[in-house]
């Protein structure tokens, strides 16, 4: 029987991720739901696809690669699966720093991705032309589901967590919309990508491509 729970308070060393996770094998858990991919940084180290998070990239997890190694790592030898939990179209908050996810550069880089330029037509922007944001604990931003760049992204990114890192398996947060979808203001996307279809099952299609893919292509 599993008996899971999601982590995240993140630790500064890898003793400290021991002694979290000696606790929760007392306690009778044996799987945890890492948080992996939030505000638009992953906890993967040399990520192709997204930046390292700000918060923990300059800790020293040896003798593992980074956070993510570390916590595996440890957990295994406690016989603890970790999946990787990670936010979908969420990728940020108003006042918290852009990853390059939502500034264009490539990962841990100055540099601008050579996508850049289509990259700022990810992030939904409101009929005055403004970030979108919608109050969900704080103003969250979020990449738009209808974008066929923004899917391909995101599986790309899961693939590379799957196949990199030794994972017992993927948690979807946020594989939705953004709250009162009604006032999402993706006209334009629909307009060039909806081919016909009725709103509401096109957003329903939107979503269901990129879980499809994860379960078939990866």
């Amino acid at each position: 029987m599993s008996r899971g729970l999601g982590d995240v308070y993140k630790r500064q060393s890898v003793e400290g991720i021991r002694e979290t996770l000696e606790l929760f094998k007392k306690v009778n858990f044996n799987t945890v739901y890492l948080e992996t991919f939030w505000n638009g940084y992953t906890m993967t180290a040399d990520s192709e696809y997204v930046d390292y998070h700000i918060e923990f990239k300059d800790c020293d997890y040896s003798p593992y690669d980074d956070y993510l190694s570390a916590f595996i790592g440890e957990a295994h030898k406690l016989g603890i699966e970790v999946h990787a939990w990670v936010e979908d179209f969420f990728v940020g908050y108003e006042g918290y720093e852009e990853s390059n996810i939502l500034t264009g550069q490539l990962p841990n880089s100055d540099e601008p991705a050579p996508d850049a330029a289509e990259r700022s037509g990810w992030v939904i922007t409101d009929y005055q032309g403004n970030q979108y944001t919608q109050f969900e604990g704080g103003k969250y931003k979020f990449i738009d589901p209808s974008n066929p760049d923004v899917r391909e992204f995101l599986i790309g990114y899961y693939r590379e967590l799957l196949t990199n890192y030794d994972l017992d398996g993927i948690n979807l947060d946020y594989i939705r919309y953004p709250e009162q979808a009604d006032k999402f203001p993706d006209k334009d996307t629909y307009r060039r990508y909806g081919k016909g279809k009725e709103l509401k099952q096109w957003r329903r299609d939107n979503i269901t491509d990129i879980v499809r893919r994860l379960y078939t292509d990866i």
